[in-house]
């Protein structure tokens, strides 16, 4: 409830400074090392801190009910990994370091129409997430209620 929250007062806050100070609030958030990143990486490590919670409890209740009910423990240990990894991306900017110092220089992804030359490290995020994802949605397709609470949180990110 505190991350609904702060999520609703970061932004609130951010466009009542911008206008306040006659600022676009849309430059509030472009760039690298602002309230927005700091704010993006928090958020991720508490997310993969969540991860983390669920693959523990269902730890708890491993040994209780069919394989069915118990479902795929193992998949919440890779999306804390995987969040924990996001928030490290976010914080240092390794996307952006391995487009510019490692495949730009040597050409690699440099000829993809609407791209920058070898900007393709959140398209390799993206791929990873959605093999994963399949998982992930068996797992919560076990309680209706987490199935649709992820529907609304994918809706709300677009």
């Amino acid at each position: 409830m505190a991350l609904f929250a702060a999520n609703i007062a970061v932004p609130l806050g951010i466009f009542i400074y911008a206008k306040v100070s006659g600022q676009y609030y849309w430059k509030l958030f472009w760039g690298e090392d602002n309230l927005i990143t700091w704010f993006s990486t928090i958020q991720l490590l508490l997310i993969g801190a969540a991860a983390y919670a669920n693959y523990v409890a269902a730890g708890l209740f491993q040994n209780e009910g069919s394989a069915r009910e118990r479902g795929h423990r193992w998949i919440w240990l890779i999306f804390a990994l995987g969040f924990v990894f996001l928030s490290i991306d976010e914080r240092f900017r390794v996307h952006e370091n391995l487009r510019d110092f490692v495949l730009t220089p040597s050409g690699v992804f440099d000829d993809i129409p609407y791209l920058m030359p070898g900007d393709v490290g959140l398209f390799l995020y993206l791929g990873v997430g959605l093999v994963f994802t399949v998982f992930l949605v068996a797992e919560l397709r076990r309680r209706p209620l987490s199935l649709i609470l992820f529907g609304a949180a994918i809706g709300l990110s677009f």
